[in-house]
Parts: structure tokens; sequence; C-alpha cells
């Protein structure tokens, strides 16, 4: 098992000492005990390289079972009508991760030097799929919560096809990023194939606090993520952190503003404000050991550090958090800043001036009063000219960002993969023959007219109905292959205004893992 930071019953744990216990069985049945509190046999130092190989190994091959588990005995508090934010205590769910570890593993204020962040390695997606579909059947519990850090772009992808393709015996939701590879059209295929919500961190809504952080992305990817888990239907859950050594009350204040313009937007269903706190194996704390951030001034008893001298009592069970000289003076910021939340969570106060929250004094917001808008309407018109462009450049050989991590031993090509219900083809006065069938609960169609070069309209009406539902698959069909058979099938110029439709009614572009 792992405490990590505790002190053993000995005394405090020596420096360099492991972070972890891990208690094996050898052989002959002993058990043999590697890192803090070594009351049984420790063990030996050329068998450590084996056994870290094992829990390396079994970090990603080991699957929960659940089946003994007597989900009877577990209560379910409703301690919010907000239907993102009740999702962690009202229900039961399966816990399971797509990924050991973040595949970021970046953020200043995260303890990217423990292996839990640090160590990241990718479960097998159909595996784990197989599985949690014999967990559902054996507990009769059919929601997961994917509890990853983040959970890898291209394996919940994955996820989501395969438990579309087998009618849906699972949904789930989890812990993401908010990356720009969580597209309009993959965000689609997620809701789609059971996704239920995403929660991620945003941190500090500023340009200025995404850059300190090393968070590798920006407001806009953001705003583009969110709206596009929200057109799809999906659940949206953001993180904030406030009160960091230099953070002054300006950028406090102006990321409330941001989150105010955020929330009547509708791209999150609910949010949370945590205060800032230093941890000894946060990159933040690592860089100001080798003498970066000169304003941050830690207090305690670790190396480096300062006497506590502040007020409270100082920590004495773990020596992982840290005080900081001044962090006393975000304190009054908790208050108001939950009452922001807690009525936006509500629908309420969507137009009122932030600094209306504050009993006290606090410099105007600095943004822009249309900032979250302008860039929502940027997506609009970024989704808008790829589904114009039909099949746009996906033929050619897009794929996910750079820096998003594809699945163990694959890699990305393009796909189409139709997410709409089964068209069914209706014979119209003209001649004509339209498929019409559902997405997103609403009734969607194509119409097809005669037209003698082309051969016989309900020919041609089955064939790209046959298309569809072939491309209804869990891996659909190459972008390239379902651009070729849709011209053979309606002839080039048929095709070409055929695309631009089936893309804004259940046709979506995806990486494909090949």
């Amino acid at each position: 098992g792992a405490l990590a930071g505790a002190d053993g019953p000995r005394g405090r744990r020596a420096r360099g000492q492991p972070l972890y216990r891990t208690i094996y069985r050898a052989a002959d049945g002993a058990s043999l005990v590697s890192g803090i509190d070594e009351a049984f046999p420790a063990l030996p130092e050329d068998a450590k390289a084996g056994y870290t190989a094992i829990d390396a190994e079994g970090a990603v091959s080991v699957l929960p079972d659940y089946r003994k588990a007597d989900f009877s005995r577990y209560i379910r508090p409703v301690d919010d009508a907000n239907a993102m934010h009740r999702l962690w205590s009202d229900g039961r769910w399966l816990k399971a991760y797509l990924a050991h570890g973040c595949y970021w593993h970046a953020c200043a204020f995260c303890d990217v030097a423990l292996d839990y962040i640090r160590g990241y390695a990718e479960v097998d997606p159909d595996r784990l799929f197989a599985h949690l579909v014999a967990q559902a059947e054996a507990t009769g519990i059919r929601g997961v919560h994917l509890v990853d850090e983040a959970a890898p772009p291209a394996s919940l992808l994955r996820l989501a096809d395969l438990n579309r393709a087998a009618g849906l015996p699972l949904s789930f939701w989890g812990n993401i990023r908010f990356e720009r590879a969580f597209t309009a059209d993959v965000a689609a295929a997620l809701a789609t194939g059971g996704l239920l919500g995403v929660s991620a961190g945003i941190e500090v809504a500023s340009e200025r606090g995404f850059k300190r952080l090393g968070k590798g992305l920006g407001l806009a990817d953001v705003v583009h993520c969110c709206a596009a888990f929200k057109e799809a239907g999906v659940l949206v859950h953001a993180y904030l952190i406030f009160g960091f050594w230099d953070e002054d009350e300006g950028e406090t204040v102006d990321s409330a503003e941001t989150m105010r313009q955020i929330f009547k937007a509708g791209l999150v269903d609910s949010a949370f404000w945590h205060k800032f706190v230093l941890t000894r194996h946060s990159r933040a704390y690592s860089e100001w050991t080798r003498g970066r951030h000169p304003g941050l001034h830690p207090e305690g008893d670790g190396p480096g550090t300062e006497p506590w001298t502040g007020p409270g009592p100082r920590w004495d069970f773990a020596d992982n958090d840290l005080r900081f000289r001044g962090e006393e003076r975000s304190e009054k910021f908790s208050v108001p800043l939950d009452a922001l939340m807690a009525a936006w969570m509500a629908g309420e106060a969507m137009d009122s001036p932030v600094r209306q929250a504050f009993p006290f004094k606090v410099p105007a917001p600095t943004v822009r009063p249309d900032l979250v808008e302008s860039i929502l309407d940027g997506y609009a018109m970024d989704r808008d000219r790829e589904r114009e462009a039909g099949l746009g450049t996906a033929a050619s050989g897009g794929g996910l960002p750079a820096g998003v991590p594809v699945a163990r031993g694959k890699h990305p090509v393009p796909r189409a993969v139709f997410l709409g219900g089964a068209p069914v083809p209706e014979a119209l006065r003209t001649g004509g023959v339209r498929l019409g069938w559902r997405f997103r609960l609403e009734a969607r169609n194509l119409d097809l007219a005669p037209d003698v070069r082309e051969g016989n309209v309900s020919v041609r009406a089955e064939a790209v109905a046959a298309l569809l539902a072939e491309a209804s698959s869990a891996d659909g069909l190459g972008a390239d292959v379902f651009g070729a058979r849709l011209a053979e099938a309606l002839g080039e110029e048929a095709a070409k205004a055929a695309l631009p439709v089936l893309r804004s009614a259940g046709l979506v572009v995806l990486p494909t893992r090949s």
C-alpha cells in the first residue's frame, strides 16, 4: 500500500527513504517489505528491481474486482441539486482508470515527483472494457467512474467506440484535461458512446495563470473543449485554485469574472475553488529549491525551509504540505468565492458584477465583458467551417494534436464514423428519396433527387443507407474510403453536396487506432 509523506512509528522518515510501503510474499511464504516502516524482514537490495517491475506492471495489468462488494451498504446522499456536482455522491460506480499517472505531469502545483503522477502507463482499453462489462453483469452496477488523473483522449475514445458498438452496456464519467483533442466530433462520439460527464482543472482562469502553472493550454482551449462537450450533452465540472504565492488580488478578481462569463455561456455545470497548498513534491517547490521563484518563502522544518512562525498548528502526521509566508492574505477570498460559485451553479447572479460579492475593496476586473463570448464565436465558426468542408483534410492525415498521447501501440489515422440512427428511406412526390434518421433526439434527413445520369434514386438511397450503417461500427470507415464510396453511390457533385448535411447530422471525423 501507499502512505505518501507519512512518518513511520519509529520516528521521522529518513531523507531519501521511499514514501510507500509494499509487502510482498516470498516463495517460502515469508513477508518481505520495501519502503517505510519495515516491520517485516526488509526486501534484499538485489530483489528490489524485480519487485519494482512487478509493481509497475501491476498498475496497468491488475483490474479491480467488485463481485464481492455489497453496494447496498453504501448510502447515496444528495448534497446538491446540481446534476454534475451530485455525481460524486448520488450513485454507485465501478471505479477504474484508463491510465496510471498523468500524461502531462507538468503542472506547477501538482505532486509531479511522485509515482502516482509521474509514472504514466496506459491500460489496454479493449481489455478494460471487456472486464468492466463482466463486472457490470456480475454486480448489476453499470456506471463507471474513471478515476484517472487525466484520462488519455485516445483511450477514452476507444472505450466509447467499444461501448457504442456493444449497445451501451456501460455509462461512464471521469477526469480529463481540457485539451483541444476533444473536438466537437470527438465529444459527440464520446457522448454517443456513454460518456455522462467530465471534470478537469482550469485552476486560474487567466492567460498569466495558465502560463505560470505550466498547464500547456490557454483560455481558448478551455472554451473550445467545454463548448464541444456541452454541445454534445455532456456535463462539465471545473477545478479552480486561488491563493498562489505570487497571485495578486487583481488576478483573483479577473479569474472570477472569467468564470462568471463561462457559467453564463453555459460552458460548465459546476465548479469548485480550492485554496492553493504548496507541497514538497510539487514542481513549484522543486524549482524553488533550485533558486527559482524568489517571491516564494516556504516555512516548516524541511531542507531549505525557514522555521515555522505562522499561526495555527504545524503538520505532525505528514510532511508533504508546506506553509509559506503570506498565504494567509488570500484567506479572505474563500467565503466570497464559494458564494459566487454556489450562485452560479444555481443559475443565479450571472449578470451581477463580481465585485459585489466581496465585502472588501478589490480591483475592478480587467477582463473584457465579452471575452468568453468572442472565443465561443470563434469555436462555432471553426466547427461550421469544418462541417462545410465535408471530410476536409481528414483523408490526408489529420490526427490528435501534438503532445496528446495515443493509445499504446497505436497511431492516429482519420476515420469517418456515423453516430445517427438507422436511415429509413421515404419516397418523395418529386420522385426523389428522403433518408431519415435521428441524431441527438432530433429528426435529420438527406434528400436525394432523381438524376438519370446517376441511375435509379432508390438504389442510390439504399447504397448510402448501407454505407452509413457500415460507418456505424466501432471503428467506422477510413475517411478516404467513406468519401470514395459516397461519390461512387451518388456521383461526385451530389456527394460533395451531401457531405456537409451528413457532417451536421451525425457523421464525425475521428482519429483512428490502427
